[in-house]
């Protein structure tokens, strides 16, 4: 046999072997697209006996998927050029009820001249594989949804916020609807708090289901109504036309409904403390798609997170309240009349989340009209921050009323926050007001800078910041400052000034540039408040505490009374004529006179004999009582002591004790000031 021969039988041979042994479908055609040979495999694939398929075309006998093989082989007929790897989806008679994926290479039968005699074609039926990816594909997107589900149950902890932002995590990936109504306080019936519809759908659905709130009603039938009643989830693989039109909150939402074609309904209760809350509701309509059982699983593994959401808002929301109650319940419910001071104050708890804070303020009465004015920040949220912040206002009060100076009061309150049991960090300033010189005297411990508004512009007052208390650093300086009738001290925490990506000192620029002198204090918290909290309607996410102090200066025809003594015997007698005068001309009654210059008589006459000083005396009237105030160089106090009988004197304290409602001493830096009043 010649070498030729052989090799001809070896390739004939071989793509024999290969035509029967393949596990591919192979076809041969002629050239008008005739089967003229099949394999076992395409044979098997195809589904018609090797009689009966002869002779046709794949039009003829595969009506399910012909058309676009006949496109393939007609596209290769002409170019002479192979197409390999094209996927057609259909049936064929082999099962004619299934959609298949089959993979086909179509190949040119090219002789040596270039003439085609017709083509191959190679077949593969990917279905199973096809079909195990997308299985897969859907696995991980469902895992993905869960796991997107879950990153925003931890994200926020307030209901509305979390709910909804749940709800659009579903549409369109798993619901062309999602709907979520909650039970009312009463539970007396449904409030909507959620709608998300596909984006297309958006403005229709919004307009037509009337948004994201009030309140919505279902008759008992609806499955929204069975699921909220049952606590078991309900799954309609088809809705009929009679759920569509009895569809929640209106008349209308049923024509929309109808109109777009909801084709697949589910509802699931979700559960918070063991209760049935409210219920969840899954809609798709111009997707296509239709529910099955494996998506009732999937529907309630999300609302199992959404339940989850919900316990925890509503954990949360107790928690707020609690704190937030403890938190109005130890700030002023109403700030004091003071004198020489107008006075408005605001708090604002954190909006959206946003935890409590430990915000606190307050106007503190103290001897003689002058006033404790503080504002401090306990770093930190939630319910020890405010009842940290309950304890300072406490202590602060308490402090206070000893009249000691502002340095010293954040001097003891650093003492008490450093031995709190747990660590904590508090900024403060603390300042005393006396209306009978205009003087604010205040220390900072590490709080923003107060603003004071003068002459028509706000600047901010030139303190040392200090360090803040809890630090264990007790060394505060004070500061005076003179307040004219008109001039106003604001005084704020940082959540007012201090937002996401904005720097502090920006905040406190644009707090100045909002104030303005001549406006009433009210009317200044107020445009504080719109220039730097509404902003691009952005939510404040931290606590505001705010207070406004302008000083309105003495009463007309009341000026007080200033008067340097002599330390001599004769110092009585001018300070008793001095205080009739005085009180004469404020037009109070002649008794209240005569009281006053027996106390101002026993007061100067110990000044004089006790501390060879000379004592200055100042006396002033407000609100029907009137204060007294002696300051000399000793620093120690007067001593009362219980005379005998037999004594003359010793009895002058006694007398001062009778005749005033309340008396007291305070420190100064040369001396002290013994100080009553008279009512």
């Amino acid at each position: 046999m010649a070498d030729a021969d052989l090799e001809a039988q070896r390739s004939l041979a071989l793509l024999e072997a290969l035509f029967t042994g393949a596990e591919v479908g192979i076809g041969v055609f002629d050239r008008e697209l005739r089967y003229l040979r099949v394999n076992d495999v395409l044979l098997k694939i195809i589904g018609l006996p090797t009689e009966s398929l002869y002779g046709l075309t794949p039009a003829q006998a595969l009506p399910g998927i012909g058309g676009a093989v006949d496109a393939f082989q007609r596209e290769v007929m002409a170019s002479g050029m192979a197409r390999r790897e094209v996927e057609i989806w259909g049936s064929t008679p082999a099962d004619p009820d299934t959609e298949h994926c089959f993979v086909c290479s179509y190949l040119p039968l090219t002789a040596e001249d270039g003439l085609i005699l017709g083509m191959a074609s190679i077949v593969r039926d990917l279905t199973e594989r096809r079909r195990a990816t997308a299985a897969l594909e859907a696995g991980r997107e469902r895992l993905a949804l869960l796991s997107r589900v879950g990153q925003i149950v931890g994200s926020s902890l307030s209901t509305r916020d979390t709910l909804s932002a749940l709800a659009a995590i579903t549409v369109p990936r798993f619901a062309d609807h999602c709907i979520v109504d909650l039970l009312d306080e009463q539970r007396q019936g449904l409030q909507r708090v959620a709608l998300v519809n596909a984006p297309q759908l958006s403005d229709a659905g919004q307009t037509a289901w009337r948004g994201t709130s009030g309140p919505v009603s279902y008759p008992p039938s609806h499955p929204v109504s069975l699921a909220l009643v049952s606590g078991r989830p309900q799954l309609l693989r088809e809705v009929p036309q009679a759920i569509i039109d009895m569809a929640a909150p209106t008349p209308a939402s049923g024509a929309f409904a109808s109109a777009i074609g909801i084709r697949s309904l589910i509802t699931l209760p979700l559960l918070s403390r063991n209760q049935v809350q409210g219920v969840l509701s899954f809609a798709v309509s111009i997707s296509g798609r239709g529910y099955d059982y494996a998506d009732l699983a999937l529907a309630s593994e999300i609302a199992g997170r959404f339940s989850v959401a919900l316990d925890n808002a509503h954990a949360y929301e107790s928690q707020r309240l609690v704190a937030l109650t403890l938190q109005r319940s130890m700030l002023p419910q109403q700030l004091p009349g003071v004198e020489g001071l107008e006075a408005e104050s605001v708090y604002l708890p954190g909006g959206g989340d946003t935890e409590v804070g430990g915000d606190w303020f307050d106007l503190i009465p103290l001897s003689t009209g002058r006033t404790g004015i503080v504002i401090g920040d306990v770093m930190g949220r939630g319910v020890h921050a405010a009842a940290v912040m309950g304890q300072l206002r406490a202590a602060t009060r308490a402090f206070a009323v000893l009249d000691l100076t502002p340095a010293t009061v954040l001097h003891h309150l650093d003492e008490l926050v450093v031995a709190l049991d747990s660590i904590q960090l508090v900024t403060c300033v603390y300042g005393v007001f006396d209306p009978a010189t205009g003087v604010l005297t205040v220390a900072n411990a590490g709080h923003l800078p107060p603003l004071l508004i003068r002459d028509g512009t706000a600047e901010r007052m030139d303190l040392d910041t200090g360090t803040l208390l809890g630090l264990g650093d007790s060394r505060f300086s004070q500061h005076e400052v003179a307040l004219q009738p008109g001039d106003a001290i604001v005084l704020y925490t940082d959540g007012l000034v201090e937002s996401r990506g904005s720097d502090l000192d920006v905040g406190i620029e644009r707090l100045r540039l909002a104030l303005t002198a001549d406006a009433p204090v009210g009317e200044t918290c107020s445009a504080a408040l719109r220039a730097l909290l509404d902003d691009d309607g952005e939510e404040y996410d931290d606590d505001v505490a705010m207070l406004v102090l302008r000083a309105t200066g003495p009463d007309a025809g009341r000026e007080p009374l200033e008067l340097a003594l002599p330390a001599r015997i004769e110092a009585p007698r001018e300070a008793r004529d001095a205080a009739r005068t005085a009180v004469a001309r404020w037009g109070l009654p002649q008794d209240t006179a005569d009281t006053v210059a027996l106390v101002v008589s026993e007061l100067v006459t110990n000044a004089v004999l006790h501390t060879g000083s000379s004592p200055t005396l100042w006396l002033r009237t407000s609100a029907g009582a009137v204060y007294v105030e002696l300051a000399d160089d000793d620093s120690r106090p007067p001593r009362m002591r219980d005379p005998t009988d037999l004594e003359d004197g010793g009895r002058g304290l006694h007398l001062v004790e009778a005749l005033t409602h309340r008396w007291g001493v305070r420190t100064t830096a040369t001396g002290k000031i013994v100080w009553c009043e008279i009512i």
